[in-house]
């Protein structure tokens, strides 16, 4: 073998490592702007979530309280609540549609949690219609529990205890 026979044998296996590394570059980066577009989508549809989830929570709040300061007869209650229970209808329908929107990116235990969020909300508006104050007051620590699982499994999942760490580090 000559020396030129060397030198090109050498060049061909510099260039195949070359390709390979870039290649190898080229899928990690793809890979990782796919990931980064995923979690910007994740926590997008977590904020629109857990709005209509606190707003939700207030405004049964409100309801509760308007239950136990409610000083009149049992027609006056039920008129109030044929009036004002459509638009406590639409918030639990709203944040049906907001999980079903949500639906491809979030995981099947943050499903359950939103779920079961939502048929607990069903479950307080039933029983504060039936003006019945202290399964209402249970149901409403009920839903409140519920919440705090929603935030939690979605702060798990998007890891922002770790964020957070990473980024006061980053920022010192």
């Amino acid at each position: 073998m000559k020396p030129s026979d060397l030198l090109a044998i050498l060049t061909v296996i510099i260039s195949v490592c070359a390709l390979i590394v870039a290649t190898l570059s080229y899928r990690r980066d793809r890979n990782k702007s796919n990931q980064d577009f995923l979690f910007q989508e994740k926590v997008l549809a977590y904020k629109e979530l857990l709005f209509h989830v606190n707003y939700i929570f207030e405004s049964f709040f409100d309801l509760m309280d308007e239950m136990i300061d409610h000083e009149g007869s049992n027609k006056k209650w039920e008129k109030f609540l044929n009036k004002e229970s459509e638009f406590y209808d639409n918030l639990v329908a709203d944040y049906y549609k907001s999980i079903f929107k949500a639906l491809p990116m979030i995981p099947s235990d943050i499903y359950k949690e939103l779920i079961r969020f939502g048929q607990d909300s069903t479950n307080f508006i039933t029983l504060t219609f039936d003006n019945n104050e202290d399964l209402t007051i249970e149901e409403h620590n009920k839903l409140e529990q519920s919440l705090r699982n929603v935030i939690s499994v979605i702060r798990k999942d998007l890891n922002v205890d770790k964020l957070n760490v990473t980024l006061t580090k980053r920022l010192l």
